[in-house]
Formats: C-alpha cells, structure tokens, sequence
C-alpha cells in the first residue's frame, strides 16, 4: 500500500510538472503582410517560431519563401515582438488548461494567422483576400470562440485540443481606439481597414484646407470632422505644421514619424489586450464573446493605460 502511494505521488508529481509546459514553437503560424505587392502569395506559407527566427530558409524554396519568412524575423521589431509574445502566450495557456498542440490531429487543426496591416495599403482589393475564422463550426465540444476587432479566435478541446485565430497587427485600429478614448464618438464599430493610398491622399488634402491653409472654399464644406476619418483625424493632429510650405509636401514624412511613435508607445498595450482577449476566451467555459470597440474592454484591461497621451513628442 505504501509503495502504489509512492507511485501514485510519483505519477502526479510528473502531471504537475508538466503542465502549463507547452512548446511554443509547435502551435503553426502564418504571417500575411498587407502590403501593395501582387507578387508575393505569401500567405500560403505555414510556419512556427523556430522557423521564422532560427533556420535561415532564404535561399531555399525562391523568392516567395524568402519574403514569407523574413516578413517575420525581418519585419519590425513591434510586430515580430507581437508575433513571438502571442504565440507564446497561447502555448503557455493552452499548457495550463492540458491542451497542448503536440500532436499531428492537433497541427492540422491549428493555426494562428498574423496579419500585419500598416496605415495604407497600396490597393484595396488586398483586403478581400484577409482570413477569416467564420467557417469553423463553434458547437464542437468545449470550444470558445472571441470576435473582436483585435483578434478573432476559436480554442476547442475535442476531439484533440486545437486553436484557430486571425491576429491583426493593425496600425490603423490603434489609432481608432486612441480616438475613442479621447473622446471620438464617430468611429465605426468593428475592424478598422487600412487606407487606399488615394483615400489617404484624399483625407489629406481635406485636413491641409480645413486646418492648415483656412481656403475660403474649405470655409463652405462639411465640418472636418465630417470629412475626415475621427482616428485620421487624431493622428494628423499629432503631425508637425507649418504654413511656411504646403502641408502635402511633409505630411507623409510627417505621418510615418507620428505613426512610428504612436506604434513604440502603444504597442505593448495593445499586445497586452491582444492576450487578455486570449485569456478570456478559455474562462468563458464555451460562450461566443463580441467585443466591438476599445470601450467594451474596459474589463480585461486598463484603459487609462491603454491611452496615449499627447502631444505624444
């Protein structure tokens, strides 16, 4: 009797130290750039973490496999820090609920899609091809499923543990929530898509009348507010200005700057809530949770922090 309780110690010690020790270089990766290049169909290509940061696979398979994989361990330090911290993220708690993907069933099953979407894009018909999770059938059992403009994921339990997600790096919802949370009540609800470079160009030219140059034709339009989308609208207030040239000349300089620091001061924070979405889903024991704006997650992180301040410089 002694000895079967030593074993028995033995076999749950061994459980327990397993646990929550799920490898996160096996959960399957895919990275999507949103970028204006026809040419590369990148987003056929399945990779984990050990793939994208350890083999040097450049020369391999062409120039398609080289874009695939150095858009993640070349892109920029932001995304690839997003890219890494979720993944591994999802494995640990995937190991504290015993769902590790440590089987091919498993594998097949699973795949967590990145989509890197900076500000504009260089043609709208990019967005038609953006992955979508709505095919997957959420009545498999113990499954929870989270649709959110941040991330859209489904975690199941049966037959095999499993988990499918889009997971946007999406510079462009960044900025929608900063204008909701100072204040903005016109920003639409749901994913905010990356601009056209014509729509960006148009939006521009409205704001340089309507601010910067006081046109007297711009005095007839509809309010700025009207025109000009309210997170655009947030950011180009953010931009240098000056009346000693024309605003268009600088503004895309100026934009790429503004951008570039509201992504180094809210990219953590927004990582942050990308995860605790993560989180929520596995303690929702099976429900469907909609999340449309930045205000409906006042309960999983905080929004005093998630703000950014400005003037940001």
């Amino acid at each position: 009797m002694v000895r079967y309780s030593f074993l028995l110690a033995a076999i749950m010690m061994a459980s327990s130290a397993t646990a929550g020790e799920c490898p996160a270089e096996a959960v399957p990766i895919q990275i999507i750039e949103g970028v204006g290049y026809d040419s590369f169909p990148n987003h056929d290509f399945i990779l984990t973490l050990e793939d994208g940061t350890v083999k040097d696979v450049s020369h391999n398979g062409g120039r398609n496999n080289e874009f695939a994989f150095s858009a993640f361990k070349n892109a920029n330090p932001h995304f690839s820090y997003f890219v890494k911290t979720v993944t591994k993220h999802v494995a640990d708690r995937l190991g504290k609920e015993n769902l590790c993907i440590n089987n091919h069933d498993s594998r097949k099953r699973s795949l967590l899609q990145f989509v890197n979407w900076r500000l504009f894009i260089g043609r709208e018909k990019l967005l038609t091809s953006v992955p979508s999770i709505d095919r997957i059938d959420n009545n498999l059992s113990g499954s929870c499923r989270v649709v959110s403009p941040w991330i859209d994921i489904v975690i199941g339990r049966s037959p095999v543990p499993w988990v499918r997600g889009v997971v946007r790096w999406n510079q462009r919802q960044l900025l929608a929530d900063q204008a909701i949370l100072d204040g903005a009540s016109n920003v639409p609800p749901g994913v905010a898509k990356p601009l056209a470079d014509r729509e960006l160009y148009r939006v521009t030219f409205e704001y340089m009348d309507a601010d910067i140059d006081h046109t007297p034709a711009a005095a007839k339009l509809k309010p700025l507010d009207v025109r000009v989308p309210a997170d655009l609208l947030w950011l180009f207030r953010l931009a240098v200005q000056t009346t000693r040239w024309p605003f268009d000349t600088t503004a895309m300089n100026e934009l790429d700057k503004s951008m570039a620091i509201v992504m180094e001061k809210g990219s953590k924070s927004y990582t942050a809530l990308t995860m605790a979405l993560i989180d929520r889903c596995l303690a929702s024991e099976g429900e469907n949770l909609h999340y449309s704006s930045i205000l409906d997650a006042a309960d999983l992180i905080s929004l005093k922090q998630y703000k950014i301040d400005t003037p940001v410089r």
